[in-house]
């Protein structure tokens, strides 16, 4: 497996710039915005990239290796295992724009990620509205199912498979952005 120190900007760059949402991304973005401000980490297997009851401080894009996301089920109180996430997914990113940590990211194998720090992600959000979309109009699927885990908590409902369902309304969801601040019905 390449170390961080064996693998260049450019490789990074060229790394993402094939890879949707990033494809998105203008040259510029993608060079100074992002790959200009991201770091390369390894974790190694089973150390946690991010977890579930803290907020992100970055986003973690997988560069080689897999991480286990999970869910936590608020009905059985433990940790279900939702999907593999492999070279070019992206990790963190939900907590960071709902403002409420909902991920818990695990390394399955040896793993470099391209981090970047929460503010520069948020930044590239604002300035890059095209790309900014794909993460504002689609949810994660750890979000669908810390969202599920609490409703059939508090309708101790136990028969339902959780996992199953939240990728089946991940693939159908999409996310309505209200804006912030206390809005009062006119009357």
């Amino acid at each position: 497996m390449a170390t961080s120190s064996t693998i260049s900007r450019v490789q990074v760059q060229e790394f993402l710039a094939n890879k949707p949402p990033f494809n998105l991304l203008s040259e510029n973005a993608l060079k100074t915005q992002l790959v200009g401000k991201c770091q390369l980490l390894g974790y190694r297997t089973g150390q946690p990239l991010f977890e579930r009851e803290k907020m992100p401080t970055q986003v973690a894009i997988i560069y080689q290796g897999q991480a286990r996301v999970l869910g936590y089920d608020q009905r059985s109180q433990r940790h279900v295992s939702l999907q593999l996430a492999g070279p070019g997914e992206i990790l963190g990113w939900a907590g960071l724009l709902r403002g409420m940590p909902c991920e818990t990211a695990l390394a399955s194998t040896d793993l470099i990620a391209v981090t970047l720090p929460a503010a520069d992600f948020l930044a590239i959000l604002e300035a890059e509205p095209e790309f900014g979309e794909v993460f504002l109009e689609c949810p994660a699927v750890s979000e669908i199912f810390e969202l599920l885990s609490q409703e059939f908590a508090r309708r101790a409902e136990v028969s339902s498979n959780l996992k199953e369902l939240s990728n089946n309304v991940a693939e159908n969801t999409v996310v309505i952005n209200l804006p912030k601040g206390d809005k009062k019905p006119k009357n």
